[in-house]
């Protein structure tokens, strides 16, 4: 059983489909033209969060922020994640009005948010998201290998899978954990680690 506060689930397909390899291509190259290249939304994400957990602590208070705007932030970053999962070749599924029931996301709200704490966050997770730039590296070599396997196969190893859906369940937390949504740190030992069977994903969202 998961006692992690936020998890990340995906159901793997039987066979990708080849065409969603020219249209990944597409929208990679298209984010490209407006400056948003793969990855930068997370970024400015991150940097913006802590902010916004400050300023909304401050107004209103760490446990007012939890529960009104909570329910806000999870939507967003579980839309990101759907969104991240299909560019990443875990999911042939764009992230349409349906992307929770193919993309499972869940955050257990914990904790009181102040403003001292949401922006000391930034600081507090320079470990970890160095260590989500070194995995960045691998995971753009196994989403270059695992592109090249479906175009010609139309799939590829499940360990390739588990390996992609781990660097995004990390992502996920360090997520949650800049939004002050979590207490828990975010470890390396995600990557070792399963929300759930990879044929079936958990669509919850707090």
């Amino acid at each position: 059983m998961n006692s992690h506060p936020v998890t990340f689930s995906l159901s793997r397909p039987d066979q990708f489909e080849r065409v969603h390899v020219a249209v990944r291509l597409l929208l990679l190259m298209a984010l490209a033209v407006v400056g948003m290249p793969q990855g930068g939304w997370f970024l400015l994400l991150m940097l913006l969060l802590p902010a916004f957990a400050a300023v909304q602590a401050a107004n209103k208070g760490g446990a007012r922020y939890l529960k009104e705007d909570g329910p806000f932030v999870v939507t967003v970053m579980h839309w990101l994640l759907g969104a991240y999962a299909y560019l990443a070749l875990l999911t042939d599924r764009l992230p349409d009005k349906d992307f929770r029931n193919h993309v499972g996301f869940s955050v257990e709200v914990q904790g009181s948010a102040t403003p001292s704490s949401a922006l000391w966050r930034l600081v507090m997770s320079l470990p970890a998201l160095l260590m989500l730039a070194l995995l960045g590296i691998v995971s753009s070599v196994v989403w270059v290998v695992s592109m090249v396997l479906v175009a010609f196969t139309g799939n590829y190893p499940a360990a390739l899978f588990d390996f992609q859906c781990g660097v995004l369940r990390y992502l996920a937390r360090i997520l949650a954990y800049h939004a002050s949504l979590v207490e828990l740190y975010p470890t390396m030992a995600v990557l070792a680690a399963s929300d759930g069977p990879r044929d079936m994903g958990h669509p919850n969202a707090a």
